[in-house]
């Protein structure tokens, strides 16, 4: 007797299974990317210090997705990154506030408690749109 897609059949639960898993994947790495957009901004907007403005147009955020690993990266300084490190780390240095040293780290840190629960609202919703 042949094998048959029938409705509810192993293979149709496989298939929405698969689907709801590559969508998650997909929509995590989308999250990830999306948040750490938003990091960067707080820390580019709000407390990166400025002075002839190339620390601040040098933030950008890196994502990759290979063999299944996402990885997402958030950068300041590009060809000045020893300028862009010294800027971060020198605690001895003054600052306007809001603008401080660490800008990178205080924006990560503002926003890392919530972002499990903003990630998962992403892949939850994702899983049910694939599910349908």
């Amino acid at each position: 007797m042949p094998y048959t897609r029938q409705r509810g059949s192993a293979y149709q639960i496989v298939e929405q299974i698969q689907r709801i898993v590559d969508a998650q994947h997909t929509e995590l790495f989308n999250a990830m990317r999306d948040d750490a957009e938003v990091t960067m901004r707080l820390a580019r907007d709000v407390y990166c210090p400025e002075d002839t403005g190339t620390l601040k147009t040098s933030a950008r955020v890196h994502g990759q997705e290979k063999r299944g690993a996402i990885t997402v990266q958030i950068s300041f300084g590009d060809a000045a990154a020893f300028y862009a490190a010294a800027v971060h780390n020198r605690l001895d240095l003054r600052h306007t506030p809001p603008t401080q040293a660490m800008y990178l780290q205080r924006a990560v840190d503002e926003r890392a408690r919530t972002m499990p629960a903003r990630l998962a609202r992403r892949m939850n919703a994702a899983s049910r749109r694939a599910a349908r």
